[in-house]
């Protein structure tokens, strides 16, 4: 959010540089402050900003504009200060109150946020990007049809901008809307927001409707956008997986590792593919960094468990299974396999047990 939030304050110190109407020491101040805000150094804005107050302190546009300046250096307290006086100066300022929400927004105030595009919606009814920003606020608090509410009349007011489009699409991949999601996020694309956030997103969907084909493409692209995007790489090796493609699953698993090492799901599905590909020592190295990572991943000791059974041992395998029954009691995969190594040690009676809770728990042999 931050690079679209600058790019509406910056539009905004356009509109307002020309309603100046100062003496000449404060209209060289302000026009100072504005081509330094060009050039994006911020310091020397605020700086001439503040002169120009100190012969003017009445200019709303001077604070409106050194709120920016303090936003884009994430000083977000200064920056709603500026704005706030911006609107005591000038409460019919739709801008102002949409940058002071933004402020408070990346601030985690979201309620405020919401407070200050509302308003700044009242003003000026046809504010497509209060309207967007308002979504993302609704959003973040979880409240997903009031965001896709916003998103939808911004997109109705401004139909060429693409972010409505993304942001709507990731509301309505929550809410498990996938098509609608897929849809969304295929207009933002087409919308030119050709990033690999986009093309991750909706390839997830893909691969949650199990169209495989259309996921791995999706992946694809977004690697090709962002080659260092470690999840990309990541859901792609996932998907390879889900297809039985266990040489491509590991190579795109070890390019995730490659990119974060501390990636636990990446050891923990490389592991699986190692497991599967019966190299149970390489399988037991990644399992074990993955736990190394995340400890209290239950199914991680469970498949560390596989891997011991398939190496014939069965009291390492009995350890890991009872480890991940101790982090998910409800594991009914986890008593059956432990049955399965109780049973080859010969100790049928806790077998049967295992057998018994497993059953219990709703599993059944396919």
């Amino acid at each position: 959010m931050p690079n679209a939030m600058h790019t509406l304050f910056r539009a905004l110190v356009v509109v307002v540089s020309f309603a100046i109407g100062c003496g000449k020491k404060a209209e060289d101040a302000f026009d100072q402050g504005f081509r330094a805000l060009d050039q994006n150094n911020f310091d020397l804005a605020i700086n001439c900003f503040t002169e120009a107050l100190r012969h003017d302190p009445n200019n709303a546009h001077a604070y409106h504009n050194r709120g920016f300046a303090h936003a884009s250096k994430s000083d977000w307290e200064k920056a709603i200060a500026d704005y706030t006086e911006a609107i005591r100066l000038n409460p019919k300022n739709a801008d102002s109150f949409n940058n002071r929400g933004s402020a408070y927004a990346n601030k985690g105030d979201q309620d405020k946020a919401i407070e200050d595009y509302t308003e700044a919606i009242r003003l000026n009814p046809k504010f497509a990007v209060a309207y967007y920003f308002r979504g993302l606020a609704h959003g973040h608090k979880g409240d997903l049809n009031d965001a896709i509410v916003d998103f939808t009349e911004a997109i109705r007011l401004d139909p060429k901008q693409a972010l409505p489009y993304y942001d709507r699409g990731v509301a309505e991949e929550k809410q498990g809307q996938r098509d609608k999601a897929i849809a969304d996020y295929t207009q933002a694309i087409r919308l030119d927001l050709k990033e690999a956030r986009v093309y991750n997103n909706r390839g997830l969907v893909y691969a949650s409707k199990g169209e495989l084909d259309n996921a791995v493409a999706d992946f694809t692209d977004a690697i090709r956008v962002e080659p260092n995007n470690a999840a990309a790489h990541y859901n792609r090796g996932r998907t390879f997986a889900t297809k039985f493609d266990w040489d491509k699953a590991i190579a795109d698993y070890t390019g995730a590792i490659r990119l974060d090492s501390k990636l636990a799901d990446a050891h923990h599905g490389r592991g699986c593919a190692y497991s599967e590909k019966g190299e149970q020592d390489r399988a037991l190295l990644d399992y074990t960094e993955a736990i190394r990572l995340n400890p209290n991943d239950a199914l991680a000791y469970g498949n560390r468990g596989i891997a011991y059974a398939r190496k014939s041992e069965w009291d390492h395998a009995i350890a890991d299974y009872t480890e991940a029954l101790r982090l998910n009691p409800e594991g009914a995969q986890a008593y059956h396999n432990r049955g399965v190594a109780y049973s080859e040690k010969g100790e049928t009676n806790l077998a049967e047990v295992d057998f018994a809770e497993a059953k219990r728990l709703g599993f059944s042999e396919k």
